[in-house]
């Protein structure tokens, strides 16, 4: 597992952890927690990643995590929402298939008053209790400029 891999596995579950208690894993001893990871695909290498680095930290914390794959449906996605929220674990992790779609995510969970942590994709709407990603917007456009920059005025894109 690559060094960026292992940080967002980790980041991932010390920020549910946080979320729940508000304060670091070693506080974790006294309650046992749940936490209902729901990831957009397992298709992709770097996700699979990411979930084998949170099911080995949560197993290292003692946290009872339930993992889900949304194989890309927006719809799964809410729908194992749903079902996770009747479950009320302590903390929701999501990554979205899409900004819009995660929000609906999110909302189910505010509702229910179960901390959520998204990562990869920020919904757009919704409270999140964290969010461990970057902006995609302000990347594109930097690469967009580089590029542009690095044509001299000459070229198509």
């Amino acid at each position: 597992m690559t060094t960026k891999v292992r940080c967002v596995s980790n980041g991932v579950i010390t920020m549910a952890a946080v979320a729940v208690l508000g304060f670091p894993m070693m506080a974790l001893a006294a309650k046992q927690v749940s936490v209902t990871l729901i990831t957009s695909t397992l298709n992709n290498p770097f996700f699979v990643s990411v979930v084998d680095g949170a099911k080995a930290e949560a197993k290292s914390e003692g946290i009872n995590l339930d993992v889900e794959n949304a194989n890309n449906s927006a719809q799964t996605a809410l729908n194992l929402t749903m079902t996770a929220v009747s479950k009320h674990p302590n903390v929701l992790i999501i990554d979205p298939v899409g900004s819009n779609s995660g929000s609906a995510m999110v909302r189910q969970a505010n509702r229910a008053k179960i901390p959520v942590v998204a990562f990869d994709r920020a919904p757009s709407s919704g409270h999140l209790d964290s969010f461990i990603g970057y902006d995609a917007i302000a990347a594109g456009k930097a690469a967009a400029k580089a590029l542009a920059q690095s044509l001299n005025g000459k070229g198509k894109v």
